[in-house]
C-alpha cells in the first residue's frame, strides 16, 4: 500500500501504535525477527494492535477500490494441529497419526486438511519451525554447530550441515558468520 499517511489517519495511526508497543516491549528487536519471548500480557496487548491494524488495512485497501475476492474462516482444527506442532520438541518428527486421531480424521484427511489450511504438509511445517529454531541458536547463541546439531536432533553435524544448506542456501558456520558481520547496529 503506498499512500499518503494523510490519506489514511486510522491505518497509519494503528501502524504507529504497534510500532510503539513492539518497541517498548521488546527492545533491541530489529527486521531479523528472531524468536521472542514474551509475557502473555505482551503477547496479548500486541495481538490487539496488530488486529486493529489488520482492520485498518483492509478498509484502506477496499478505499483504493481493492476488495477482497473471498475470505475465509480458519481451520480451528488445523490451527490447533499446528499449535501441537509448535510445542513439540523440534528433534522429533510430527507424529501424524496421533495429530489425526485427536483432529477425528484419518491421516490422508488430516494431510489434505492441513495443506488448505497452511499451505504445507504438517512435515514441511514441522522442518520450517525447525529451520527457524536452528537459525535463532546459530545467530543468538555462541554454542558450536556441533552442538547445535545434535540439540535438534541430528546424529551426524554434517547431516545437519547438509539439511540447513538444502533449506536455507548456505552451510550454517558460513550463515552465522555473515548473520554476525552483517547484522546492523542497534
Amino acid at each position: 500500500l503506498r499512500a499518503a499517511p494523510a490519506a489514511h489517519p486510522r491505518l497509519e495511526a494503528t501502524a504507529r501504535r504497534l510500532l510503539r508497543q513492539v518497541r517498548r516491549r521488546f527492545p533491541g528487536v530489529s527486521t531479523a525477527l528472531t524468536i521472542q519471548p514474551a509475557t502473555l500480557d505482551d503477547y496479548l496487548a500486541i495481538e490487539a494492535d496488530l488486529a486493529a491494524w489488520v482492520a485498518a488495512y483492509a478498509e484502506a485497501m477496499v478505499a483504493l477500490g481493492c476488495e477482497p475476492i473471498r475470505m475465509e474462516a480458519a481451520d480451528q482444527v488445523m490451527l490447533d494441529a499446528a499449535r501441537d506442532l509448535d510445542r513439540q520438541a523440534s528433534y522429533t518428527r510430527p507424529a501424524k497419526a496421533e495429530l489425526a486421531r485427536r483432529a477425528g480424521l484419518s491421516v490422508s484427511q488430516f494431510d489434505r486438511r492441513f495443506v488448505r489450511a497452511l499451505g504445507q504438509t504438517p512435515r514441511q511445517y514441522a522442518e520450517r519451525r525447525r529451520c527457524e529454531v536452528a537459525r535463532q541458536l546459530l545467530t543468538s547463541t555462541a554454542q558450536p554447530v556441533k552442538q547445535i546439531a545434535f540439540s535438534l536432533g541430528f546424529l551426524q553435524p554434517s547431516h545437519f550441515a547438509a539439511w540447513f544448506r538444502r533449506l536455507v542456501g548456505e552451510y550454517p558456520a558460513r550463515y552465522r558468520s555473515r548473520r554476525t558481520v552483517e547484522a546492523p547496529p542497534e
